[in-house]
């Protein structure tokens, strides 16, 4: 099953995106090894060649400069580091798996619970695979679309499909759904994971931009009504461990 959704994936992120496969590799390339200089990307291409493929991945919204530099003891120049978008992410999909990829692992680091960890990914495959396939079906390139989170949020119409392609999309939304009441089982009620998982597609976003899981989860903001206070959900993250010292 597992190898299959990778399979899946992998080829529905090549129908929406179209890129060459120099691009594709070098996407490949910082999925695998995260935030990086152009020069530590290595491929069959030239170096230069790469060096403009990423220029234009960067203008087109698939990377995100991340940092620069000095350059020794230059001061008109430095080294920058790019890092993946949400988009960058969900095309490097077409050659990298998706628990391989470094924003993935960021994503699912802050999830102590092995249990909760497996099914939080496996939830994860399944909504990606819902939205590769609709996309995919409805002939939508996702190129020069910006802000790929919002549109998780609308994609899922079933207006305009045949009967075949309604009953194929059907199939995959129960898959996804049984994926999270899986899920939901193992996650206390008025929990504020349920919101990180329901909504993974912007806090990825958020990683791309550098915050860290604690971050992301104090700007999510505590529910009126929240089950337990935040160090009392993650207890092993020793950021809320300090924030209970304070509340003492």
């Amino acid at each position: 099953m597992v190898i299959y959704q990778n399979k899946v994936i992998n080829s529905l992120s090549g129908d929406v995106f179209s890129l060459d496969v120099g691009d594709f590799t070098i996407l490949y390339n910082f999925a695998i090894k995260g935030e990086s200089t152009r020069h530590s990307i290595i491929t069959t291409q030239n170096k230069k060649t790469v060096s403009k493929k990423i220029d234009n991945l960067h203008k087109n919204g698939f990377l995100k400069l991340r940092k620069t530099t000095p350059f020794q003891n230059q001061p008109h120049k430095s080294t920058k580091f790019f890092g993946l978008s949400l988009k960058g992410f969900l095309a490097s999909l077409h050659y990298c798996k998706v628990e391989e990829n470094y924003l993935t692992k960021k994503y699912l680091k802050g999830i102590k619970n092995k249990k909760q960890s497996k099914l939080i990914l496996c939830y994860l495959k399944n909504d990606l695979l819902c939205f590769f396939t609709y996309n995919s079906i409805r002939g939508i390139t996702l190129n020069k679309m910006n802000h790929i989170s919002d549109w998780f949020e609308n994609y899922d119409s079933l207006s305009g499909f045949t009967e075949y392609e309604e009953k194929l999309l059907k199939e995959l939304v129960d898959k996804r759904d049984k994926s999270w009441d899986n899920l939901d089982k193992l996650i206390p009620k008025k929990s504020i994971l349920g919101n990180y998982v329901d909504t993974w597609y912007f806090h990825m976003d958020d990683f791309t931009d550098g915050l860290s899981f604690e971050e992301i989860i104090k700007n999510m903001g505590e529910p009126l009504d929240m089950a337990k206070p935040l160090w009392e959900q993650f207890p092993d993250s020793p950021f809320f461990k300090s924030l209970k010292k304070l509340s003492d």
